[in-house]
């Protein structure tokens, strides 16, 4: 800290050095105060400063950069900067040994060069985008020109999924493209010179009919894959036109839809375009006004046709809960034996399917599995594998360039020939069924009637359904959230205060009272014969009122029978505490009283 500046003639008080004497002030001259702490920066001689300026051999140069501070503080009592120190590691309580190395930091006063840019070497023979393209896909797939050498000459299931993929769609274009940058290089500094991707690519370069054998590795690693995919679509498309034509639940809600339908417009159709449901939320008896902005009270006078049909639903669905648990009890009450309660109830427990299951059902109607780009896919596939077996598979066994007959290399290409065929005949088929299925849908749907595209007809049809079933899903969730909340409100007013309906015979459960405890007294009370089946439940009760009552019982004296009889029959000395003689004169130590008291052998 410096000298601080006060009021006065020049002798204000402060802590600290002191610095050069400020200018006369007004006043008496006896003025106290803390002031601003300064001192004059070298070369600016009657300059205050709010900082300390630094040492001699600390201040940097006329010109040089110097570091912008923000935040600073004119104190640092109270802080946890006090007592440290402004230019070295000398302050309070800091590690000793602490270096600061004030010689390197004055290297940063000098002006700041341009860092020097290196001249990039060009070590590889190939343009800038060839080779650039060509390394990120070898050093991201982690190929080797051993690797890509066995993999399209000897055995082509020893590179993985992404390293087919990219030595097919990457490396042999540019390989093919590289060609002849490849060969000027050879040719000039040695096959040595090349780099390990320029290897890889040099080694594509020299197998025949590189890009065919590439095709071929590319596509045996996805081929199950690409079956299972077909097979798969096809199956998910056959499940859901199956359930649309035979699931109860289903049927049940578009009964219901039907009649609520005709009911209410008087013309008994026989049916509707699946088209309609999408306006089905907003369908009313009476048309909307602008009185009717009230939701309750619109949900109540004027429901839409979606709101009427699953409050119906949700009736049907509560009315076969009860009926079949009415089921249950007359089964448990009439049958006597377990056994034929199980037989019986297997043909009467056929209450299990709910209008709510038709819900699942319409959400798998997605219109992704009947699509006009599915079709071409599944086309695109099949040309893809078609040419896979007529050109390529016979490019590589033209001059025996598959090698030897009996080789591995050999017999997997004649493995993979049965393989594309059979992949090219799936497609082929799930085109076929694609089309075929699409047709039921729509004709499912009510959509037949100048249909051009069949499968564009076939996804709205499913896509009605979807959107159908998540707008009734909502609204019967919606009802059934209604339902719970008056019932429980009906019990919160009425429950506790309302009679039952029934009272039922108390149960007697003592033999599993006696079966379950280990309590002594609720034995004791369960096996007295003055208990009745009324009174069994206050065992507990009675339990607990025994273990009181023996707590203030009174201890009975303590009898001493180590002597072979009670307190009384020996003599014993008060003050020693010995036993002695027998009150009734028997002595064991005759010869004749060996009985000690028992009967006497008659002479």
């Amino acid at each position: 800290m410096l000298g601080v500046e006060g009021k006065g003639d020049g002798k204000g008080k402060g802590k600290g050095k002191q610095g050069p004497p400020p200018p006369g002030g007004k006043g008496d001259g006896k003025g106290k105060g803390k002031g601003i702490p300064f001192s004059p920066t070298p070369g600016e001689k009657g300059i205050r400063h709010p900082y300390e300026s630094p040492p001699a051999h600390l201040v940097a140069p006329d010109g040089s950069l110097r570091l912008r501070l923000h935040n600073t503080m004119k104190s640092a009592e109270d802080t946890i900067w006090e007592g440290l120190d402004c230019w070295g590691a000398n302050g309070t309580d800091v590690l000793e040994g602490t270096m600061l190395d004030f010689d390197r930091l004055q290297e940063l006063w000098n002006p700041v060069q341009p860092p020097v840019q290196p001249q990039p070497v060009m070590n590889t023979a190939l343009p800038v985008d060839f080779i650039r393209k060509a390394e990120v896909a070898v050093h991201s797939a982690k190929l080797t020109h051993e690797l890509v050498h066995k993999a399209l000459t000897m055995d082509i299931s020893c590179v993985t999924s992404e390293q087919a993929y990219i030595l097919d769609a990457q490396l042999v274009p540019v390989a093919s493209e590289s060609a002849a940058y490849i060969h000027m290089a050879v040719n000039r500094r040695g096959l040595d010179s090349l780099t390990a991707t320029e290897r890889v690519l040099w080694t594509i370069i020299q197998i025949p009919v590189a890009a065919s054998r590439a095709r071929i590795v590319a596509v045996q690693q996805d081929l199950d894959e690409d079956i299972s995919h077909v097979q798969e679509s096809i199956e998910r498309l056959e499940s859901v036109v199956m359930k649309l034509k035979q699931s109860r639940s289903l049927r049940t809600v578009l009964q219901t839809l039907l009649a609520v339908r005709n009911f209410l417009g008087q013309q008994g159709w026989a049916g509707y375009n699946v088209s309609s449901f999408d306006g089905v939320q907003m369908e009313r008896i009476a048309p909307l006004t602008a009185q009717m902005a009230d939701q309750t009270w619109l949900r109540e006078n004027n429901p839409s046709i979606l709101v009427l049909v699953a409050e119906r639903l949700q009736s049907t669905h509560i009315y076969r809960c009860r009926l079949r648990f009415l089921r249950m009890i007359t089964v448990a009450k009439v049958v006597p034996k377990d056994n034929l309660r199980k037989l019986v109830w297997s043909y009467l427990d056929d209450l299990q399917e709910s209008p709510w299951d038709a819900l699942s059902v319409l959400q798998d109607c997605s219109p992704t599995i009947c699509s006009r780009e599915l079709y071409d896919k599944f086309g695109l596939m099949a040309r893809h594998f078609e040419r896979i077996l007529t050109a390529d598979l016979a490019a590589v066994g033209v001059e025996g360039l598959a090698g030897e007959p009996g080789n591995l290399f050999s017999r997997q290409l004649q493995t993979l020939s049965v393989r594309l065929e059979h992949a090219r005949n799936t497609c082929l088929d799930g085109c076929r069924s694609l089309g075929t299925l699409a047709k039921q849908a729509a004709r499912l749907g009510g959509e037949t009637r100048n249909v051009r595209d069949i499968f564009a007809a076939g996804g709205a049809v499913l896509h009605s359904l979807k959107t159908f079933g998540i707008q009734l899903r909502k609204e019967m969730e919606t009802i059934q959230f209604h339902h719970k909340a008056l019932a429980l409100k009906k019990w919160q007013d009425t429950g506790a205060q309302a009679d039952s309906c029934r009272k039922w015979a108390l149960v007697d459960t003592r033999h599993l009272c006696l079966m379950a405890t280990h309590d002594l007294d609720i034995i004791r009370y369960l096996r007295s014969g003055v208990v009745s089946t009324q009174s069994s439940a206050n065992a507990h009760q009675y339990a607990s009122t025994a273990r009181m009552q023996q707590t203030n019982r009174i201890l009975a004296h303590y009898k001493d029978l180590v002597h072979g009889g009670i307190e009384g029959v020996y003599y014993r000395d008060p003050e020693t505490g010995r036993w002695g003689r027998r009150k009734d004169g028997v002595d064991g130590t005759a010869p004749v009283d060996i009985m000690l008291g028992g009967p006497r052998p008659s002479a």
